[in-house]
């Protein structure tokens, strides 16, 4: 993966973490999260993505996301294009096994 990383492939604890499920409060840096690093994070805008469909999105704190407000990501994203496109459609792939299983999955930032 060029944008995101597994968790046994992270370097530090600058990542923003997205986890299947609903966050339980505790339990961080799980195997099957998907891991994107704050400077690319940054780097993309991915976060005013988010923000612009997730109103209550906090890049510090944690933020659900719906199946629904993900497809409105990644459209957006697409219409965005670039680096910012590549990256969700990399991201699109975990997100859609997550659905499969999950109302939702959860951003955690750092």
């Amino acid at each position: 993966m060029k944008y995101f990383c597994k968790d046994n492939e992270r370097i530090g604890t600058c990542y923003h973490e997205f986890q299947k499920g609903k966050f339980n409060g505790t339990d961080f840096w799980k195997a099957n999260s998907l891991c994107i690093h704050d400077d690319i994070h940054c780097k993309i805008k991915l976060g005013e993505l988010i923000q612009s469909v997730v109103p209550e999105y906090s890049p510090t704190g944690e933020t659900t996301v719906t199946r629904e407000q993900w497809e409105v990501i990644c459209c957006k994203a697409n219409e965005a294009g670039g680096e910012l496109a590549e990256a969700v459609a990399e991201a699109d792939i975990w997100a859609r096994n997550v659905f499969d299983k999950y109302d939702v999955f959860t951003m955690i930032g750092i």
